[in-house]
């Protein structure tokens, strides 16, 4: 019980610093176009948190022991699995290769959610089906194909994307595939090497993605844990669901880190215990050959 009080504190430990770290990010965003940089790294900070609000709302401890009945196993790992995605995603956007690589995928995976969006049957039957929102449906979808064209021209200005050869050229832009190898763009990465590449330990992933996936999907082997459950496996899943957040945290903090000067500077004003926590949990995450290779620096 010792082990999981500590978890428990440490996860809102680094919950603590990591919501001050989003307002302050939120509070240089006020009057910034929704496609700045600065704007996107904080919205994905902001939907991590609300995300593991969810989560821990999930898992708290004194609602769970009173009755075992009400604790969703399928629900918590399908959002701590979406926590993972969006860690993915942004780390894909903002950290993975130089500027003109991450600016490239940002762009692509702008023109993928509008590409999408602009087939929603609804945007196209709402006219009919609502007239008072005509105007602003139709308002919304000129708003999403001018910004198509501002997308695909900054896509087609970029210099890796100029290198492909017009068939890839063809091939990634009708697919919007910001998640293009970058070994061979023919291809894409899978969710699972979305997460090897941002160097975490393999071993803390590799099971994780089917795990949480076969919860989300409705598996057979889901619905069994659901009805097996007892006071220990509870506490088992909820160690397991918290210590996955607390990782993440601590990643998506030390990236802040190394992005924002600002974050930077708050960072070293904070209490030594919170840092310390920081570290631990973003060592124990870490690629071993990468932290071997911090050591040896």
């Amino acid at each position: 019980m010792k082990d999981f009080e500590r978890e428990i504190a440490t996860y809102k430990i680094l919950e603590k610093e990591l919501t001050s770290i989003v307002k302050i990010l939120l509070n240089c965003t006020e009057n910034i176009p929704i496609y700045d940089d600065l704007k996107i790294s904080m919205s994905f900070g902001k939907r991590i948190l609300l995300n593991g609000y969810t989560a821990y709302k999930l898992c708290k401890p004194e609602e769970i022991m009173q009755n075992k009945f009400i604790f969703d196993t399928s629900s918590l790992f399908s959002i701590v699995r979406n926590i993972f995605d969006s860690y993915a995603t942004f780390y894909h956007i903002f950290l993975f290769g130089d500027s003109v690589e991450t600016e490239l995928r940002k762009n692509l995976w702008i023109l993928d959610s509008l590409s999408q969006r602009k087939q929603y049957s609804i945007l196209n039957r709402a006219t009919t089906l609502d007239p008072s929102n005509k105007l602003k449906i139709k308002e919304l979808m000129i708003h999403d194909e001018m910004e198509i064209v501002t997308v695909n021209i900054l896509i087609k200005n970029n210099p890796i994307f100029q290198n492909f050869n017009e068939k890839l050229q063809k091939k990634i832009l009708s697919k919007a595939n910001w998640k293009f190898d970058r070994d061979n763009p023919n291809f894409r990465y899978s969710w699972q090497k979305l997460y090897d590449n941002t160097n975490m330990k393999e071993l803390l992933f590799k099971d994780m993605y089917n795990h949480f996936c076969s919860h989300t999907h409705s598996s057979f082997l889901s619905l069994v844990q659901n009805d097996q459950l007892n006071d220990d496996s509870v506490q088992i899943n909820i160690r397991y669901a918290i210590n996955w957040l607390i990782i993440v945290y601590s990643f998506l903090i030390k990236d802040y880190s190394t992005q924002y000067k600002k974050i930077e500077k708050h960072l070293n004003s904070i209490d030594a215990r919170t840092i310390i926590l920081i570290d631990k949990y973003y060592k124990a995450g870490k690629k071993e050959v990468e932290i071997v290779e911090n050591v040896v620096k």
